[in-house]
């Protein structure tokens, strides 16, 4: 994405972050990652784009989890490990009831591709020490995921 797309308090180029209005929307998953967060905190990173048409259309907002440990080294389709009390298993169970899990480290990340996810998006406004983000600097990342929207 190299295109200035523009915001309801600006507009975004390049890699930054997008910042849309806090509400519920309709998402549909684009792909997951696996990082290190400051060099030490293993984390899932699964990107979901808006589809619900109108101005925010197509912006792609991240759902970060924490997780156990990484499986492989960080990258894109990364491998990784949670919790049983994790809110990825949680919330990827209240998603897909259906699923059963027997590791915690094989997650069948293809039930997220064609389905349509109503996720609750919020503005991060302070930073990791508790800081508040300066206005122009604040992003948008995905809360929760809710539930799947039927088609």
């Amino acid at each position: 994405m190299n295109a200035c797309v523009p915001i309801y308090s600006g507009q975004i180029c390049g890699d930054e972050l997008s910042l849309i209005p806090e509400k519920n929307y309709d998402l549909g998953f684009v792909d997951y990652s696996t990082m290190l967060m400051m060099g030490k905190n293993p984390k899932l990173v699964i990107n979901f784009q808006v589809m619900e048409y109108g101005d925010y259309f197509g912006l792609i907002i991240p759902k970060y989890y924490g997780v156990t440990r990484l499986t492989s080294k960080p990258k894109k389709s990364g491998g990784f490990q949670v919790g049983r009390k994790s809110k990825f298993l949680r919330e990827f169970l209240t998603l897909f009831p259906d699923q059963s899990v027997k590791r915690l480290d094989r997650f069948p990340m293809s039930r997220f591709q064609g389905v349509m996810i109503k996720g609750r998006v919020k503005t991060v406004t302070k930073s990791f020490n508790q800081r508040k983000i300066p206005e122009s600097l604040q992003y948008s990342v995905i809360e929760e995921l809710l539930k799947i929207k039927n088609l």
